[in-house]
């Protein structure tokens, strides 16, 4: 094996070990031919984590981990959404650590953005459709923050990452944080995205 293909087996299997799952020899092998560099795993890998129905033990398949990279944020924003009011309607108020769960870290950091889980949970019905385009957009800055994150992670740069994280437990300030942190990106970058 390379030391590209060893980089690549490595990282299939930190997925596996993540999701609860093993891997055979043939397995791990055949996975390491379908990717050309590790750095393009990391990037799909990193996508498919945020993925709400990704399912402890199971790997998936390689098209799907390749599929991850390939969703736009606004899908994924779509269906974070549908799974945080999902978990409104079965847990409500009194179980938010089971609706965590349910919704996963990132569905928990729009939760909080929003204002905390008593806020999501009083959403009437009236104002649904205001409060889904609000939570999707929060979900759609969170992840852009993230990957963009991730990619600064990769390269080198240093991040806030645990200033995000320890935010993202108090609730409204990381609103504010993720937009500004875009603000700077774009500004640096010369775009507008």
């Amino acid at each position: 094996m390379t030391e590209t293909q060893k980089e690549i087996a490595r990282l299939l299997i930190g997925l596996a070990e993540y999701l609860q799952t093993t891997m055979s020899k043939e397995q791990l092998k055949l996975y390491t031919m379908e990717f050309d560099s590790p750095e393009y795993l990391g990037a799909c890998i990193m996508a498919l984590k945020q993925d709400p129905d990704l399912r402890p033990g199971t790997m998936p398949l390689p098209a799907k981990i390749k599929a991850a990279l390939e969703v736009p944020l606004d899908e994924q924003a779509y269906a974070l959404v549908r799974r945080i009011f999902e978990a409104a309607k079965r847990y409500g108020y009194y179980q938010p650590g089971d609706a965590k769960k349910f919704m996963g870290p990132l569905g928990w950091s729009v939760v909080q953005a929003y204002g905390g889980w008593q806020q999501v949970c009083m959403i009437e019905t009236k104002g649904m459709g205001t409060a889904f385009a609000q939570l999707r957009d929060l979900a759609i800055s969170i992840q852009k923050v993230e990957r963009i994150g991730g990619i600064r992670e990769r390269i080198g740069i240093e991040t806030d990452r645990g200033k995000i994280e320890h935010l993202s437990e108090r609730g409204a300030t990381i609103g504010e944080l993720v937009h500004q942190k875009l603000a700077e990106i774009a500004e640096r970058s010369g775009s507008d995205q």
